[in-house]
């Protein structure tokens, strides 16, 4: 039977240096709505719950997990059991641009079973960071009754979880290989952004140019 794996976004309001972040019109939408249309194209994971302490005062199709505000922990542990999640993919609401690419190649090298623990940091932009690892690590991490408000401090650090940290792609061209992946990346960019986010950053390019 192959591992339900779910993505879980966190989300709150009460951001001390940018509070309601989450809620921000960025181009027509909020940044909440593009985290979850781009973790949308990941075509590795089951299911995206949203976990949050609170109702967030927007409508999304995505179901609301209510959890600890403080305990991250706690809210992710309890979450991936309600939905009977093998495998977590953790983002966070406040990543726009989230890569789903990455997003699968984090949950593909963690369903080699290896590992318990796979993230592409510190090999990628900040906003483009994912991790993802098994419930039986979050879960023994949730045992240990020590509250974490990133969630993985425990998990990561456990060398007999054998975590990996992936390296960022190779983009320059040296050999046949190289085309290939250099080709891929192309026509993987070019599909994932084909739903406005090529928009989306052209729009930015010309409010940056106008800012000049």
């Amino acid at each position: 039977m192959k591992p339900k794996v779910g993505l879980i976004i966190q989300a709150r309001l009460s951001s001390k240096r940018y509070p309601n972040k989450i809620l921000v019109d960025l181009f027509g939408k909020t940044v909440l709505e593009h985290v979850v249309e781009r973790c949308y194209e990941a075509k590795l994971v089951n299911k995206i719950v949203i976990a949050a302490p609170y109702q967030l005062g927007v409508c999304l199709n995505e179901e609301l997990f209510i959890g600890s505000e403080d305990d991250v922990l706690d809210r992710y542990y309890k979450c991936a059991k309600h939905y009977g999640f093998d495998v977590i993919c953790r983002i966070t609401g406040d990543c726009p641009l989230i890569d789903p690419y990455e997003i699968d190649r984090c949950v593909e090298r963690l369903l080699k079973r290896d590992t318990h623990y796979v993230t592409n940091r510190p090999g990628v932009q900040d906003g483009f960071d994912v991790e993802v690892f098994t419930f039986q690590s979050l879960k023994v991490a949730w045992e240990r009754e020590i509250p974490d408000e990133h969630v993985t401090t425990w998990i990561k650090t456990n060398i007999d979880y054998n975590p990996i940290l992936l390296e960022s792609e190779k983009l320059s061209l040296d050999t046949s290989e190289d085309l290939q992946r250099i080709k891929d990346y192309v026509r993987r960019q070019a599909n994932t952004y084909n739903r406005g986010h090529w928009q989306l950053c052209s729009e930015l390019s010309t409010t940056y140019s106008s800012l000049q």
